[in-house]
């Protein structure tokens, strides 16, 4: 799948799979929606670690006809076959302020996993993220201006083709200036150099995949579709920082709510 904001993680989180979202240019983008220019990243939804990692071996990869896709050797799996449960000598970030963003169920199963971390032989770190919400509305500036770029003449022309949800996105998008976008790249810029600064202490930063388990579907929604703007936040709220910066992200399910909905932990790196 795709992921310009989460859209291989919320969906492998809210069903109990695996989904990494791989680091921009990684996996080559020729064969996806020219949309999201700078945002979206290409990656594997799988049943198991294993797979996810297979797949991706098969995916990731330099293409000619690519211009954004990375230069990069060769991926072999074989120092993972024998899947090594020690963790020793691994960092693992943990912002806790972040986790508390988070329904219940969710920070209790993250909490958890965490715990499974330090047993496994991890070291758990204590870091602090900061302009959090300056980085998530720059995402939604860029994504947006992108989104409207590759769309900016079809929107008027097939308005009615598109969905409630897209057009409330693109009829957003249009008001934006140029000079939005600068400012929201900026903000990127300083994220970048602050995900440096903190990968130079550990390894990983730890978070839940989203800050809800799945929400219950409205009446009518499988027909119209749903704008519901609260949940389309807390489901994107741990998944955008990637995005922006172009780091890996993958969610690993961990647990379940009281209502047996599957709970992901989120790992950065």
């Amino acid at each position: 799948g795709t992921d310009g904001g989460g859209s291989i993680r919320i969906p492998s989180s809210l069903c109990g799979l695996v989904g990494l979202k791989a680091t921009f240019g990684r996996v080559p983008a020729s064969r996806m929606c020219p949309v999201g220019f700078t945002i979206v990243s290409a990656g594997p939804m799988c049943n198991s670690i294993r797979d996810t990692a297979l797949c991706f071996l098969l995916l990731s990869g330099r293409e000619p006809e690519d211009p954004i896709s990375l230069q990069q050797g060769p991926i072999s799996l074989d120092q993972y076959l024998g899947l090594n449960p020690s963790l020793n000598g691994i960092k693992v970030g943990v912002y806790d302020a972040w986790i508390n963003h988070s329904d219940p169920d969710v920070r209790s199963g993250c909490r958890t996993s965490i715990t499974w971390l330090l047993e496994a032989g991890a070291e758990i770190v204590e870091i602090n993220i900061p302009e959090v919400n300056e980085s998530q509305n720059a995402h939604l500036v860029i994504i947006l201006s992108e989104i409207f770029a590759a769309y900016k003449y079809d929107f008027p022309e097939h308005f009615k083709s598109f969905n409630g949800e897209t057009i409330l996105a693109l009829s957003l998008a249009q008001d934006l200036s140029a000079a939005d976008y600068v400012v929201a790249n900026r903000q990127r810029t300083r994220a970048i150099k602050v995900l440096e600064h903190l990968f130079k202490q550990v390894d990983v930063i730890a978070t839940p995949a989203t800050a809800c388990t799945a929400p219950v579907i409205s009446p009518g929604a499988d027909e119209y579709g749903e704008s519901n703007i609260q949940n389309t936040l807390k489901l994107a709220r741990y998944s955008m920082m990637a995005n922006l910066t172009g780091v890996p992200a993958i969610c690993v399910p961990v647990s379940y709510d009281a209502n047996k909905m599957p709970v992901s932990l989120q790992l950065t790196a």
